[in-house]
């Protein structure tokens, strides 16, 4: 398992990295959440479980990186974002020990961003947020 993982972390590092996904069949890569590095921020806790110290410190650096308060997408899935980028950001946190308090105040300007999203008549966010408007 931990080999298979590594083919494809080497792979997204290669091809996509700091972009959403890697296209496996075509060695491309595209931004489907957002833009901000989905398959990166969603890894971070991967690569700690499977002691890729390297790995994720490189991937920690490039977090640093992301804004989430732009993106070129006119909308973003609130779910996905929510559980790949919040949730990826925040077991990461939680699982280097609170070391790189970063990965929290990434995971907060994260959270200020996607708050305006439960603005609603009954406080449940949009599937679909158009962020912009």
């Amino acid at each position: 398992m931990k080999r298979s993982f590594e083919r494809a972390w080497t792979g997204y590092k290669r091809h996509a990295w700091m972009k959403d996904e890697l296209l496996p069949l075509s060695g491309g890569s595209r931004d489907k959440f957002g833009g901000w590095a989905a398959t990166l921020v969603d890894s971070l806790d991967t690569l700690l479980i499977m002691n890729l110290t390297a790995d994720f410190e490189q991937a920690v650096t490039a977090v640093a990186n992301i804004d989430f308060g732009w993106t070129e997408d006119e909308e973003i899935n609130v779910f996905e974002t929510t559980i790949r980028y919040l949730g990826g950001l925040l077991a990461a946190y939680d699982l280097c020990g609170g070391r790189h308090g970063m990965l929290l105040e990434k995971a907060t300007e994260l959270a200020e961003f996607l708050l305006a999203s439960f603005d609603t008549r009954v406080r449940m966010p949009v599937t679909r947020w158009p962020w912009r408007g």
